[in-house]
C-alpha cells in the first residue's frame, strides 16, 4: 500500500531523468522511452486500452521536458514524504517541466497541483 508506506512512492519524480540519464551513456535514443514509460507499464498492469498511448480514446497523459538540461538532485526539491534518495547529489540529465494527467496539469515547474486529481486504478479482469 504506496499510499501507507513509510516514503511513499520515493524517487518516482526522478524516474524519467535517472532513466534517461543512464539511457543516454548506453546510446539508446528517445525513441525507446515510451516503450519503457509508457505502453510497456500500461500493458504490464492491465490499463494499456486507456493509458499508454497516444490515441483517441486513451487518457491524456502527458510530461513536457528539456531532455538535454542537466540538474543535480538536491534533496530540498523532492517531493517525496521522506528527502532519503540514492540519487541525492547525482548529476542527472532531463528536467520535467510540466505534468498532465487525462488532460489535467498536475505539475508545473516545481508546484504540484493543489487538489489531487488521480484515481485509484486497479488491474482489470481479462
Amino acid at each position: 500500500d504506496f499510499l501507507n508506506a513509510w516514503g511513499g512512492i520515493a524517487s518516482l519524480q526522478l524516474r524519467l531523468p535517472v532513466i534517461w540519464t543512464e539511457a543516454s551513456k548506453r546510446a539508446f535514443s528517445f525513441h525507446h522511452l515510451p516503450r519503457w514509460h509508457c505502453s510497456g507499464p500500461a500493458k504490464q498492469v492491465g490499463l494499456q486500452k486507456s493509458k499508454g498511448t497516444i490515441a483517441v480514446g486513451f487518457d491524456a497523459d502527458f510530461v513536457v521536458w528539456k531532455p538535454e538540461e542537466q540538474f543535480i538532485v538536491d534533496k530540498s526539491s523532492l517531493l517525496h514524504r521522506h528527502k532519503i534518495s540514492p540519487y541525492n547529489n547525482e548529476h542527472l540529465i532531463g528536467v520535467v517541466q510540466k505534468t498532465f494527467l487525462r488532460g489535467r496539469k498536475i505539475y508545473d515547474d516545481g508546484k504540484v497541483a493543489n487538489v489531487p486529481v488521480g484515481e485509484f486504478l486497479l488491474m482489470k479482469e481479462k
